[in-house]
């Protein structure tokens, strides 16, 4: 899905300002959790949040978007484990179902936490002095 031409008109007017993008990757996360974590609305976070980063480079802000995003992914994965095992003792899932959704869960957690790490270390690159990064 491409982006609206509103989306788009951050990108050609103000090439190296990352703080237009940072908001639109808060706007798409705060949709995200709004509309029953919709896929797309995280993707677009994502998304923006790498643009920012790719506007300014050297400014923390866009990866500190991203590593936000990151974690509050891998947080719901983890979630929604622990709400798994419920449904299956309310009856509401089986165990198969509940051994597939779990291997999928586990899996998207570690694709967040292996992100997370990444985006640490651009951070840290960025500034090695930065004691809470490290």
């Amino acid at each position: 899905m491409a982006s609206s031409p509103l989306c788009a008109r951050p990108r050609e007017e103000t090439p190296g300002n990352a703080r237009t993008r940072i908001r639109l990757a808060s706007a798409y996360e705060q949709a995200w959790a709004m509309d029953n974590h919709n896929p797309y609305a995280a993707r677009e976070a994502a998304r923006w949040a790498v643009l920012a980063q790719q506007a300014n480079p050297e400014g923390r802000e866009g990866y500190l978007t991203e590593l936000e995003l990151r974690a509050r992914f891998a947080n719901l994965y983890l979630r929604l484990q622990d709400n798994l095992a419920n449904e299956v003792k309310k009856k509401k899932a089986t165990e198969e179902d509940r051994k597939r959704i779990q291997a999928k869960l586990q899996s998207d957690l570690q694709e967040q936490r292996v992100l997370i790490v990444t985006v640490l270390q651009r951070c840290v690159d960025l500034d090695p002095t930065d004691a809470p990064l490290r």
